[in-house]
């Protein structure tokens, strides 16, 4: 199990069973979501420095980032783990979809302000951000 921690800039890694602490990884920014792949790989949002970390939960290190520079301020992440896609939604109003095991972005798409999570639809192939956007009154 782990924790995700923005005052430390890291995550901690805790045995479920026992409560053991095994250790911290450094993340080297604030965390906000993390997702796993299935395959053995979690993948965090860094959301001062626009990165998504690919974490070792075995190992307990952090791989290098996956750059995802055309979003600012990255808080939801979801992932389609059959095609390794990954969605970070952003404040800057950008969805950034990446491939997860290449690293690269494959596309930016506009999304409303006010984000925070994003989830994906596996069976209808959808990714969906919430945006609490307000609405000025005229």
């Amino acid at each position: 199990m782990f924790t995700f921690n923005g005052g430390s800039a890291n995550a901690t890694a805790v045995d479920a069973a026992t409560t053991a602490l095994l250790g911290n990884i450094a993340l080297g920014g604030q965390p906000e979501f993390a997702v796993a792949d299935g395959r053995g790989k979690v993948f965090v949002n860094i959301e001062d420095r626009s990165e998504v970390v690919e974490l070792d939960p075995r190992e307990l290190h952090g791989a290098a980032a996956l750059v995802d520079r055309a979003g600012r301020g990255a808080s939801g992440l979801a992932i389609d783990r059959v095609h390794h896609r990954l969605f970070s939604v952003c404040g800057n109003r950008t969805m950034v979809i990446s491939d997860a095991e290449r690293g690269k972005v494959l596309a930016t798409v506009p999304i409303g302000g006010g984000v925070d999570g994003v989830v994906y639809d596996p069976r209808r192939g959808l990714a969906i951000s919430s945006n609490g956007e307000a609405r000025s009154r005229w």
